[in-house]
């Protein structure tokens, strides 16, 4: 759906696919990483802080691939819905 509007003959893509692919590999980084420290020794603390993380990165690369195809001011209204969301969870 992400690919729709974006012609594949550019060798370049826009900025918002490389931020789209970020997040995907940080939140699969952060869910590789917390499995395999759960059963280390390390502190309870960083194997949920690195949850935590997969959760925000995860979040974020379904926004970011759900918003665009779709004109500026949808994407806007989301990414309020989406500092909302954040700040609510936040608070």
């Amino acid at each position: 759906m992400a690919l729709i509007p974006i012609q594949l003959h550019s060798n370049k893509l826009p900025l918002t696919f490389c931020v789209l692919s970020l997040a995907i590999l940080l939140a699969f980084a952060c869910i590789m990483v917390s499995k395999f420290i759960q059963h280390s020794y390390s502190p309870r603390i960083i194997v949920s802080l690195f949850q935590y993380f997969r959760v925000f990165f995860g979040v974020t690369a379904f926004f970011v691939s759900v918003t665009i195809p779709f004109p500026l001011w949808f994407r806007c209204t989301a990414s309020l819905i989406y500092v909302a969301s954040g700040l609510v969870v936040l608070f």
